[in-house]
């Protein structure tokens, strides 16, 4: 199934190839120039790196889903996950009654508002998503599926938006809110690994 998924190309090269070379010059402040880059859909795909910048961008990314929300992250309480920004969007989208489907490398040894407001969110609307800790098999499909190996992680909402994130340790990520033929693949890998 995977091999079917990804094909010839790497879900990783077929965003990067997407990436306008306006960014730094686009960006005056982040948070501006993140919403310019989202509402501009000529613009199909964006980097992004570090904490904070991964942080407001998942925020911008729970404030435009409209549905469905997929999240494959480490433990759920990295740092970016308790951002102001990142909890109050957080919330709204729990409020809106999107679904969250919500996979975890290893379950949270302590909780988070994130962890906490899924969690309870899901325990009231056990319909809207559940939490789920990925599986040995899971974790091998991951790894097979980018290039050189790499073990990505990822949020994907309403098939056509996502968060990639290439580099775990300096946060470096791909985005797009326009680019469904990526966020269909990634969709599908997620739902893959969910459901072992």
């Amino acid at each position: 199934m995977t091999e079917e998924l990804i094909g010839n190309d790497s879900i990783v090269e077929m965003a990067e190839e997407d990436i306008p070379m306006i960014w730094s010059k686009k960006a005056i402040s982040y948070k501006k120039g993140l919403k310019d880059l989202i509402e501009d859909e000529k613009i199909i795909v964006f980097p992004n790196i570090g904490v904070e910048q991964s942080a407001i961008t998942m925020a911008y990314l729970f404030d435009y889903t409209k549905n469905e929300i997929l999240i494959f992250s480490n433990s759920f309480n990295d740092p970016y996950s308790n951002h102001p920004d990142y909890i109050k969007s957080l919330d709204n989208c729990l409020k809106r009654n999107v679904k969250i489907s919500l996979l975890v490398d290893e379950l949270p040894n302590k909780n988070t508002d994130a962890y906490d407001k899924v969690k309870n969110y899901l325990m009231n609307f056990p319909q809207n998503g559940e939490i789920r800790q990925i599986s040995p098999q899971g974790k091998d499909i991951i790894k097979s599926s980018f290039k050189d190996n790499v073990y990505c992680h990822f949020a994907v909402a309403d098939n056509d938006k996502y968060l990639l994130e290439i580099n775990s340790e300096t946060k470096e990520s791909l985005c797009s809110f326009h680019h469904p033929k990526v966020a269909n693949r990634l969709s599908s890998l997620f739902l893959e690994i969910y459901n072992l």
